[in-house]
C-alpha cells in the first residue's frame, strides 16, 4: 500500500456531470462495481466537486480521509465532504454502496430552498 504524503502527491478533482448540468445531480453505484470501473483513481489521494457517501457492507480494510487511516469494514459509512481528500487502499473485495450529489441535488427548484429544511 503506498504511503502518500501531501507535499509529494497532486491531488486530482473530479466532478459529478461538469459538462451536463441538466443531468440529475445524484449517482447510486455498487461499491464493487465502482471500485473495479475506477481502478487506478481510487487508490490515489483525490477529492471531489461534490458529496459522496460510502457504505462498506463486506469486505476489511483501510480507508483514507485527509490522510488518516480509517478502518473500512462491513456496515462502516463515510460521508466525504466536497474538497474533502479520500482514497481506498487496494483491496478489490469490498461490497456496498457509493453515493454522490451536489447542492443542485438538493435544492427545490421551484424557490432554491434547501429541501432538508422543510
Amino acid at each position: 500500500m503506498a504511503n502518500f504524503t501531501k507535499s509529494k502527491t497532486k491531488i486530482e478533482q473530479y466532478h459529478l456531470h461538469k459538462d451536463q448540468p441538466e443531468k440529475l445531480q445524484f449517482e447510486l453505484y455498487s461499491l464493487n462495481n465502482y471500485l473495479t470501473k475506477n481502478i487506478g483513481h481510487t487508490e490515489k489521494p483525490h477529492m471531489h466537486s461534490f458529496y459522496q457517501i460510502i457504505w462498506f457492507t463486506k469486505g476489511e480494510g483501510k480507508h483514507f480521509v485527509d490522510f488518516n487511516e480509517f478502518e473500512a469494514s462491513a456496515n462502516k459509512m463515510f460521508f466525504i465532504s466536497k474538497n474533502q481528500i479520500h482514497y481506498f487502499d487496494n483491496y478489490p473485495n469490498y461490497e456496498g454502496v457509493i453515493i454522490h450529489f451536489n447542492e443542485s441535488f438538493l435544492m427545490d427548484n421551484e424557490n432554491n430552498v434547501d429541501i432538508f429544511l422543510k
